[in-house]
């Protein structure tokens, strides 16, 4: 686009008959291209602008309605300048918008719709360098794509001329001037004139806007009067919030209002809307679930709160809640106006136009901003009238529930109000009892007259008790004077309590409290309460009873006082857990003061709330250490029998194989022939003889070894031989290493027991030197025996370091060891084994760094020890013996043995076979039989021996020791029970046994 800056040229005169004349020869060229004829001085142009200009004037002068002011300039100019259009053009934003009010058209037929032109600001920035726009050919000068070349378009124009309309230093307009059939060139009479004209129009239009302004000011304050009345005219809500939609919504020709709730910040709830429907139809509802809630952008929240006044959103708030969402076009102008209650957003008002180019003025903002605060005013009013209505209706609620009697008096002491209570109590109707004298109620008088009455005179509070003369209940009266601000009596207030009711439920208080106390100090449990500070504040008895000491010494204590130091970690803990709203069940251990106890509680911390926040915590301990050590106990008898039975199948398989070593070897110890390789043989034996021990040690762990040789033994014997067989670890040993041990024994007069003395022995060489080792750097072990009626007891109390409690636990288990690799933990197994196969207990107490106890407990017997059993002393036979075992090493070991006594043998590897020999070949005078064979076992063949033969002796040979049972408690079965492995000996002083009975 070529534009020409050309200033207006005092007394310059312009052709008025440009179109139909030749321009002058030579014509003057600016910069730009643009040529402008010289001023042809024979017309009289500056008679036709005068004239041009000066109807203008006249024409738009005489009506400021802007409306009519843009049409009467355009045709005006654009039939004095005989041009084919011209425009006014408003600007909204960066937008030349056109009207048909503000279009000249010279052929009447033409029409142009509305349109709307955005690159304003180039043509104005134009504008401000030159002047005005000018340009003689469009199609040569202006690139379409250009925003003049749009303006040109828009119009079909081939010429035009441009100048702004201006007024308060802003381009409100722009003057546009045009060709359509051919190309002019513009002289400098023709800017002259567009600049005049736009002069003109900028100052009418100006006076137009001021004159629309003042008669808008006067609307908008009779509106605002009209708004504020309509609202102080009711104080509902709902009522308040539908006035001012559709009220505001009317005044600003709104397209769209909503009434957001502000509810929580920027969260918006719709309440009210307003709706322009057109052709005088508008709507005002309440806003149903289709406007949804939205959150408010933070920046314009932030907008609102800094201003308080409304705020043009423009499109920057588009949301869901609009009224009509499917509208959002680019014309949407929208107004976003607070409602301020008490300093914060109560509220919100979005009004909404779509019309195209509207533009929002200041007044109207000013309208909405001054009807938001009238709206604001309102809401509170509405808001306290509603909370005086509810304030009314809960203390005439609170007056009516009120259980006692409540009657109010006038100053000449006539009932003025009363409520349900006093109606209940008098039997009365509340409408009766209104207007008679207090007296003639009975609830006032006593030996010192009117109670009411006293009360006013006196001005203080009268205190009495009546008697009921309907109920027979004492009542409490209480009766204060009513005054006012001046300092005047004017009535009184008379509170009347039924006494019976309230002493009911106090005893039943005490009946309850009384019960509930019996019943928690009835319970076996200890029940304490600690506070948040970890103090103890209440308990029962019986946690007096578990710590030996008195529960006045407790209280106000740390509840660390009853427990040892190595829990105090784990107790706080659980207490800090159970602080936080957590329950917590541990197990954990008490000492008792008064006896030195230890005792094994399990430990529940509960907390307790009040209106829900914690206040304490409930403890309850229960003892549970008796039912510990029976599990405890039952735990390990499990253990060992399941170990037992494990060891005595192994001690059987060595049992044969020793049976046929020990067996061949005595044969060869006999025989002459090898007489010089006797001390070899002796050798042999010895080994065999030490592992048949061996092996009895095993079943006698796994209890497999009967009562039936157990003898009457003193207990106080074999500690003294336990402590002289350890002289040497205790005494001598120490010594060399310089450190000290004393070992005291104090013996009562004990009866004996039934046992077997080298296990019984065996278990207190093992205390003891358990006990010395519990003592790296010396000290005492102090070891005494106790008669106890009907049980004995030998107790081990050593210096020593002590056994946790998690070890205690563990301490009986097989292979559990403390010492490492110098241990084998079968010490205090195979103790345990021992001291309950003689229907004994082991009790241990224990102390970290203060020592242990070891009690063993056993029955006693009134058979005197000493007495020794009675044994072979030669050979009877020859006998017919039968010898049945599976195993032929053993069975062949045996027959040799009863071969070399002289006795006829038999033998065979089944129990079927063996009763076939006897069916066969007998009679028999012994059958020795295996226990342990498949098919037929050992007892099988007895009771068939039995059933058979019953003067055939029968003996019963077993590698698991002679503890074993017949079954079914048939104790006949057989004569005799021998035990692999066995000796020659043996075997001559059983059968001598035998036929000495």
């Amino acid at each position: 686009m070529n534009q020409q800056a050309a200033p207006a040229v005092e007394g310059e005169v312009a052709s008025v008959e440009a179109k139909s004349r030749p321009r002058a020869t030579s014509p003057l060229v600016l910069p730009g291209s643009i040529a402008i004829a010289p001023p042809d001085p024979e017309d009289d142009l500056s008679l036709r602008r005068e004239l041009l200009l000066g109807d203008l004037g006249r024409r738009i002068l005489s009506d400021l309605d802007p409306r009519a002011l843009a049409r009467v300039a355009v045709e005006t100019i654009g039939r004095g300048l005989e041009l084919d259009v011209c425009a006014l053009l408003s600007m909204r934003g960066n937008r030349l918008m056109a009207r048909e009010s503000g279009l000249y058209l010279a052929e009447e037929s033409a029409r142009f719709e509305d349109f709307a032109i955005d690159g304003a600001d180039l043509i104005f920035n134009s504008i401000r360098q030159e002047g005005e726009v000018v340009v003689n050919d469009v199609a040569n000068e202006v690139p379409e794509d250009a925003p003049v070349g749009q303006l040109a378009a828009a119009i079909s124009a081939r010429s035009l001329i441009a100048v702004p309309i201006v007024f308060s230093s802003r381009m409100r307009a722009l003057l546009v001037m045009a060709t359509q059939s051919e190309v002019r060139t513009w002289t400098l009479e023709d800017r002259h004139i567009a600049r005049e004209a736009s002069t003109i129009v900028s100052i009418a239009q100006r006076q137009a806007e001021l004159l629309d302004e003042a008669r808008r000011v006067g609307e908008r304050e009779l509106l605002i009067r009209q708004i504020g009345r309509a609202l102080r005219s009711s104080l509902g809500l709902d009522h308040v919030l539908r006035t001012a939609a559709e009220r505001v919504g009317e005044a600003v020709r709104a397209d769209g209002l909503v009434v957001w709730r502000c509810e929580h910040g920027a969260d918006m709830t719709p309440l009210w809307r307003f709706a322009d429907g057109g052709e005088n139809h508008q709507l005002v509802e309440r806003a149903s679930g289709e406007s949804a809630p939205i959150t408010l952008a933070d920046s314009l929240l932030d907008e609102l709160l800094a201003r308080h006044t409304a705020q043009i959103v423009e499109d920057g708030w588009i949301t869901a809640g609009t009224l009509d969402a499917k509208s959002h076009t680019s014309d949407r102008r929208i107004i976003a106006c607070p409602i301020i209650v008490r300093g914060e957003i109560w509220g919100l008002l979005e009004i909404d136009r779509r019309s195209a180019g509207w533009v929002w003025r200041e007044g109207e903002l000013a309208f909405v901003s001054e009807v938001a605060e009238q709206l604001a005013t309102s809401v509170h009013q509405a808001q306290l009238f509603d909370q005086i209505l509810r304030s009314q209706h809960e203390w005439e609620t609170t007056f009516d529930g009120l259980a006692d009697s409540v009657v109010i008096y006038d100053d000449l002491r006539n009932v003025r109000r009363t409520n349900l209570a006093s109606s209940s109590m008098l039997n009365r109707a509340l409408g009766d009892l209104v207007g008679h004298p207090c007296c003639s109620l009975g609830l006032c008088t006593d030996k010192d007259g009117c109670a009411v009455e006293r009360a006013m005179t006196h001005r203080e509070r009268v205190v009495l008790e009546i008697l009921s003369q309907r109920t027979y209940h004492v009542l409490h009266v209480t009766v204060d004077p009513i005054v006012n601000e001046n300092g005047d009596i004017i009535g009184a207030v008379q509170l009347i309590r039924d006494l019976d009711e309230l002493r009911r439920t106090e005893a039943e208080l005490r009946r309850q409290q009384h019960f509930l106390v019996n019943l928690v100090e009835s319970a076996h449990d200890s029940i304490f309460v600690i506070d948040l500070a970890g103090r103890l504040v209440w308990s029962n008895s019986h946690l007096a009873t578990l710590t030996g000491r008195l529960i006045s010494e407790l209280l106000g204590q740390s509840y660390s006082s009853f427990i040892s130091e190595d829990q105090h970690e784990e107790f706080d803990q659980h207490f800090h857990a159970t602080t936080t709203g957590d329950s917590r069940r541990f197990d954990a251990s008490i000492f008792n003061a008064r006896t030195g106890d230890e005792r094994r509680v399990v430990m529940s911390y509960s907390p307790i709330s009040e209106d829900g926040k914690i206040v304490s915590v409930l403890g309850v301990a229960r003892d549970v250490t008796e039912e510990k050590s029976i599990a405890e106990r039952s735990q390990q008898a499990d253990k060992l029998r399941a170990l037992g039975q494990l060891a005595s199948g192994v001690a059987h398989d060595v049992n044969n194989d020793l049976a046929a070593i020990l067996g061949r070897v005595q044969r060869l110890m006999r025989n002459p022939d090898f007489s010089e390789m006797r001390s070899e043989f002796e050798v042999i034996e010895t080994a065999a003889l030490d592992s048949a021990q061996t092996v009895r040690r095993i079943q006698n762990f796994a209890r497999q070894q009967g009562q039936a040789d157990f003898e009457p033994v003193d207990l106080n014997g074999l500690v003294r031989d336990a402590i002289e067989i350890t002289r040497t670890r205790w005494l001598d040993d120490a010594h060399s290493r310089g450190i000290k041990y004393t070992v005291e024994f104090e013996a009562a007069n004990l009866l004996p027991i039934l046992g077997d003395g080298s296990q019984l022995r065996e278990v207190f060489v093992n205390l003891i030197i358990n006990a010395i080792d519990a003592m790296p750097q010396g000290g005492a072990l102090r070891v005494s025996s106790v008669d106890a009626g009907s049980e004995v007891s030998v107790r081990f109390a050593d210096e020593g370091v002590g056994i946790p409690r998690r070890i205690r636990e563990r301490i009986f288990e097989p292979f559990y060891s403390t010492k490492g690799a110098s241990g084998t933990g079968m010490g205090l197994a195979v103790s345990y084994g021992i001291v309950t196969h003689h229907n004994g207990r082991i009790d241990l107490e224990s102390e970290v760094g203060k020592g242990t106890t070891f009690t063993l407990t056993f029955p006693i017997t009134d058979t005197q020890a000493g007495a020794a059993p009675l044994r072979a002393a030669g050979f009877v036979g020859p006998l017919k013996v039968l010898v049945i075992d599976d195993e032929d090493v053993v069975r062949e070991v045996l027959s040799d043995l009863l071969d070399e006594q002289g006795h006829t043998v038999f033998h065979t590897a089944t129990g079927a076979e063996g009763i076939g020999l006897l069916e066969s070949n007998g009679p028999f005078d012994v059958v020795f039989t295996d226990l342990s064979m498949p098919g037929m076992d050992g007892w099988a063949v007895a009771r068939h021996v039995r059933e058979r033969f019953r003067l055939v002796k029968v003996v019963l040979v077993t590698g698991y020791g002679v503890s074993v049972t017949a079954p079914n408690e048939e104790s006949d079965l057989v004569d005799s029970i021998i035990g692999k492995p066995f000796e020659y000996d043996d075997i001559a002083n059983l059968l001598w046994r035998l036929y000495q009975k």
